[in-house]
């Protein structure tokens, strides 16, 4: 009798471990397939911006190279910055959504921030901003894109832009510290370039995050 007791502890426990293991393969296996997934979106997301770079002969180096050996933000002034973004080619733009207005004529107003990861990357940093005119059916096609991804209210696309000037004025925050829920004023300058989109793709959140 108890050689059966045994025998059945053996087999549940060898039922269990069964279980178990199969338990982990198969969330391992969906483990993958999702990095695999978002390893292809985010593969083709980029070879969609290079496609549109190439095309409008956009510049994406402007940020590289205003912030290259590891300068800060808040020390890039509106000179340097209009030495690339009002040169005699577009710009290549990677933000979060703020605003979308309609014009008069029917066209939109698209209002975009930079942002290299859906973060200002400081709070006393500039803060890099456009305001874009676009035709109606490539508005259309990104309100269209974010019906359809309810998650990115203010989600992050690439745009090309032709940019034709740039306003700065020094914003006025209050920032609240997480940790010890103290405040302070931050006064980030602000870097607007106003002029006409060209191409734009949504970004979805999961893939830059």
């Amino acid at each position: 009798m108890s050689s059966l007791k045994r025998l059945l502890k053996a087999a549940v426990l060898l039922t269990i471990l069964g279980l178990g293991m199969a338990y982990f393969y198969r969330s391992h296996m969906n483990s993958n397939e999702a990095a695999e997934k978002m390893r292809r979106a985010t593969l083709e997301t980029d070879e969609a911006i290079k496609k549109f770079v190439l095309q409008d002969g956009a510049d994406s180096e402007w940020f590289t190279e205003l912030v290259k050996d590891n300068r800060a933000f808040d020390t890039v002034l509106t000179a340097e910055l209009q030495e690339y973004w009002l040169a005699q080619r577009p710009i290549l733009f990677e933000g979060k959504i703020i605003d979308v207005s309609r014009n008069l004529d029917g066209s939109y107003e698209l209002f975009v921030e930079y942002t290299s990861d859906n973060r200002r990357p400081d709070f006393f940093a500039n803060v890099f901003q456009l305001k874009i005119q676009c035709p109606r059916s490539k508005i259309d096609k990104l309100l269209e894109w974010r019906s359809k991804n309810p998650g990115n209210m203010h989600g992050r696309l690439a745009v090309t832009a032709s940019i034709q000037s740039i306003d700065s004025n020094v914003a006025r925050e209050i920032h609240v510290d997480s940790e010890s829920g103290s405040s302070y004023n931050v006064s980030p300058l602000v870097q607007l370039g106003r002029g006409v989109c060209l191409s734009l793709l949504p970004i979805p959140d999961e893939i830059r995050n």
